[in-house]
């Protein structure tokens, strides 16, 4: 039969997206049945739900083989086998489930309701697999404290139907007082030889989508691909900034607020300290106005000099005459009205 590896926190690296589609394959390739290597620490409640639901709708002998522990919502799973195998060392521990809530009041609400829904499902799946009533179940179980069972215990509550020889080779089925799930299934996995960082490798890779890395990828390589993606973020981050600070300086230029002459003055405070200082900056800045230009034009930039031209129309003349400092300090203007007045 064909062999699916739960090895993992459910939700995370193992998901019920990719076990739904692991028995669909199954089914199509004419397989009967599947046997599922179980080692698992629980997970997220809704897709061990939804995993449980692939399971009882398949229509596939399903044999659970649990090569180190289901705890939390991974021993759930169990109930959905026609058989379960279980070696001599094996853990099976049960509890209240629990779930990660985000959003507004309404949604969280919402979670809570379908959580407990959820619960009252489990309690009436583990009572009708080990004979118990309902609130039996719920008083010895689902108390809110961890209930861990060895091979035998998980056999007498019908759970599990046979024992079967050791996989993990050499780890004790040692139950001590505020055993943590996690610790257990490291000890567990050390023995299976399972190599958790390639999950790790392959949150990071999907996450920032790191290219040319894969979960096979060194730590080295993948974390070079990282530093590598970050630095392309920065220069982009970099290049947008300058790029709006060249803006605001070119529209203080136009508006007379400041010369060419102090560009490099302004850019250096955009970069340093940001778009939105240099906004302050160039904000409180007033536009250059002549003297001569506020006595005889009332001042406002673009006022008649002589009543008749506009500042837009002086030339090389009128500038020398009126706003001789405006020559010096933009070199721009100057070499546009000496061609203007010598074409050269």
């Amino acid at each position: 039969m064909k062999e699916i590896k739960v090895y993992g926190q459910i939700g995370r690296e193992v998901t019920a997206q990719w076990f739904t589609d692991e028995l669909n394959a199954a089914r199509q390739s004419g397989a009967k049945g599947v046997v599922i290597r179980l080692h698992s620490p629980g997970g997220e409640v809704f897709d061990g739900n939804a995993m449980y639901n692939a399971m009882k709708q398949s229509g596939l002998h399903i044999k659970i083989v649990v090569d180190g522990m289901a705890a939390s919502m991974a021993s759930f799973l169990l109930l959905a086998a026609d058989e379960v195998e279980v070696p001599d060392n094996a853990l099976i521990m049960i509890h209240r489930p629990y779930s990660y809530a985000e959003g507004n009041a309404d949604a969280i609400e919402g979670d809570i309701k379908v959580l407990r829904d959820i619960e009252n499902e489990m309690i009436k799946g583990y009572a009708a697999k080990t004979g118990l009533t309902p609130e039996e179940v719920k008083n010895m179980w689902f108390d809110g404290v961890d209930h861990w069972l060895n091979a035998d215990e998980a056999i007498s509550y019908h759970l599990a139907d046979r024992k079967i020889s050791q996989i993990a080779k050499g780890v004790a089925a040692l139950v001590t007082k505020n055993m943590h799930a996690d610790s257990v299934y490291k000890r567990f996995s050390a023995s299976l030889n399972i190599k958790s960082e390639y999950n790790m490798k392959k949150e990071l890779i999907d996450t920032f989508d790191l290219q040319g890395v894969t979960e096979a990828s060194s730590d080295e390589e993948v974390v070079q691909a990282l530093v590598d993606k970050f630095d392309a973020l920065e220069k982009q981050v970099n290049a947008s900034a300058e790029a709006q600070v060249d803006a605001l300086i070119d529209a203080a230029v136009d508006a007379r607020k400041i010369t060419a002459m102090q560009r490099s003055k302004y850019k250096d405070i955009g970069l340093k300290m940001g778009v939105s200082t240099l906004t302050g900056v160039l904000g409180d800045i007033k536009p250059y106005v002549p003297i001569r230009s506020q006595i005889q034009g009332k001042g406002t930039p673009e006022a008649s000099v002589s009543g008749i031209k506009a500042r837009g129309e002086w030339t090389l003349d009128d500038y020398r005459k009126n706003a001789p400092n405006e020559l010096r300090d933009n070199p721009e203007l100057y070499k546009k009205l000496v061609k203007a007045q010598y074409g050269e």
